[in-house]
């Protein structure tokens, strides 16, 4: 069943009443803007304002090397059509216009089409950023547990999740010998992110295997 959406529309640019669309406040944050604070819950102020005095927020545009980067690797319309939701007619136009690439943004705005809306053309030029093909897509045999911390008074618990677990549960993946092949490919993406975020701030970069296992 299809519900209908009510007030602002995905990528409103105007709030109703106490709502906001994500994209509004997205660009608020980007815009170093406080107004949205009144269309967020304030948990959630409290915790972005904490994470904005340490970090940058990142845009579309600041993944813009590493699309350019497989636009430039790509050697067919084919193999851009084998990325998750690039469809053969949006691989031929990217394919086509790759030479006119300048940033993420300009990009998605100079390939999409009547057919395609703009939120499907940044899907598709995300999956081609980071990698994305239909083989890559998740399925059951790829789950895992990831442990990011524990009660040091669960420990108990903690031994017996990982001996009854039917699932690969990771507590310290930098002391694993074997590691599922999902949880590489998730970690190289998150890799991936922090790596765009550090350059940015202009600070080393932190890979997701060095982060230590949170103990209360």
């Amino acid at each position: 069943m299809t519900v209908a959406r009510t007030g602002n529309a995905h990528d409103s640019s105007f709030v109703a009443g106490n709502y906001a669309s994500a994209s509004y406040i997205r660009k608020q944050i980007l815009a170093e803007e406080t107004s949205y604070n009144d269309l967020i819950p304030s948990p959630a102020v409290s915790s972005l304002t904490a994470y904005l005095a340490e970090h940058v927020p990142l845009s579309a545009d600041d993944f813009s090397f590493p699309l350019a980067l497989a636009l430039m690797k790509a050697c067919s319309a084919d193999e851009l059509a084998s990325f998750k939701n690039v469809t053969p007619a949006l691989a031929k136009t990217i394919f086509n216009s790759r030479d006119s690439f300048v940033t993420f943004t300009q990009f998605a705005e100079l390939v999409k089409s009547k057919s395609l809306t703009r939120t499907a053309v940044n899907r598709a030029l995300l999956s081609i950023a980071l990698g994305l093909t239909s083989s890559s897509s998740p399925d059951d045999s790829g789950l895992f547990a990831h442990v990011l911390g524990f009660r040091e008074q669960a420990r108990p618990l903690l031994s017996a999740l990982t001996s009854v677990s039917k699932i690969p549960v990771i507590i310290r993946p930098s002391r694993e010998t074997s590691l599922p092949p999902s949880f590489l490919r998730e970690t190289e993406l998150s890799d991936l992110y922090n790596l765009v975020r550090a350059q940015k701030e202009k600070k080393p970069l932190v890979r997701t295997m060095s982060h230590r296992l949170l103990t209360v």
